[in-house]
């Protein structure tokens, strides 16, 4: 039975044992799609009844035009069967019916045939879809060389996790001051970029406490220096003074008497925030002292006289700046603290 159509037509289907299959005939402005089915009578066994016996076909009309452009795309990091067959679904699905998509699982690749906006259409879906797994992504870490405190090291993964893509995991690991990455090349390349603009060198400075003692306006003494190498961001403290024993009780008349022990000077905690011209100092000056007072019977009842001067200054560099004054009580006079700075090269 004869069920072929027109001349004009130039895509049929046939049946071969039950084999469908696609062939792509040259000249046609579509891929000819048919299917070939064998006689059901058994074969003859004269001459003249082997000869081939006309196939059925049928034929599927096609649109006629000029030959459509074509691009093989060849998927770089899916390597399954299942997984290029679910791209090839995925273009089936959002390509238009006219286009033609074809698998070639031996080259790893899917063929496509349609227009030029068709083709456009197909490689943006492949560069979406063929991307690397997370198990086969390559793994980078970065050390952190001027980075101290684990807060600066987490502004930094912070920066970075802000300006890469979702999919480039990074994390940090404080003990090694390092920060690893997982995630392309490109990436690579970009992260080590961001880290040698943002890890550089602190900038030191020297800043310098003087303390001067002052009495109705005249300096009494010589005035006390201390001295101590900031960092920029970085905090530091000095103390100096002394330990000073304190009675708290006896059991009698001869018998030795039970003590504490009291720390007594002066404290300086200072932070330094780089600025233009100079730093932003945070700093606390706490002074402690002891005064003898009146006991009863063998124990004596000391006075602890506490001062502190806290505040935020902007420091020009090398220029001293007058932080406060402190009075020293039961009397007339007061003590003078400035601080200044210095750069260290």
């Amino acid at each position: 039975m004869n069920l072929r159509g027109e001349g004009r037509e130039r895509g049929m289907m046939r049946v071969v044992d039950g084999v469908l299959g696609v062939v792509l005939v040259a000249g046609m402005s579509w891929g000819g799609v048919w299917a070939q089915a064998t006689s059901s009578a058994p074969k003859a066994t004269s001459a003249a009844a082997a000869a081939p016996a006309k196939t059925p076909e049928v034929a599927i009309p096609r649109p006629d035009g000029p030959l459509q452009p074509t691009q093989t795309f060849y998927i770089k990091n899916v390597n399954s069967a299942y997984d290029i067959e679910s791209i090839r679904f995925a273009l089936r699905s959002l390509l238009p019916s006219s286009a033609l998509v074809v698998p070639v699982e031996r080259q790893n690749a899917i063929f496509v045939s349609g227009t030029t906006e068709e083709l456009a259409l197909a490689q943006r879906i492949v560069n979406d879809l063929d991307r690397p797994t997370e198990s086969a992504l390559p793994v980078k870490t970065f050390y952190l060389k001027n980075i101290g405190p684990p807060n600066d090291a987490n502004e930094i993964l912070t920066a970075l996790r802000n300006i890469l893509p979702p999919d480039v995991k990074l994390y940090l690991l404080p003990s090694q001051n390092a920060i690893v990455l997982r995630g392309p090349a490109e990436a690579e390349t970009l992260v080590q970029k961001l880290i040698n603009e943002l890890d550089r060198p602190k900038k030191s400075f020297r800043l310098t406490y003087t303390i001067t003692e002052m009495d109705n306006g005249k300096r009494v003494g010589t005035p006390q220096h201390f001295a101590m190498i900031v960092a920029d961001g970085h905090s530091v403290t000095l103390k100096q003074g002394s330990r000073v024993p304190i009675a708290t009780g006896s059991a009698g008349p001869g018998v030795q008497t039970q003590f504490t022990y009291m720390d007594v000077g002066i404290d300086f905690e200072a932070t330094l925030t780089s600025d233009a011209a100079g730093a932003l100092l945070k700093s606390k000056v706490d002074q402690t002292a002891v005064a003898d007072s009146p006991g009863t019977g063998d124990l004596h009842q000391p006075v602890v006289r506490h001062a502190t001067l806290e505040g935020t200054s902007l420091l020009t560099l090398g220029k001293p700046l007058m932080l406060g004054s402190v009075d020293v009580p039961g009397s007339t006079r007061h003590l003078d603290v400035e601080a200044v700075i210095e750069a260290l090269p």
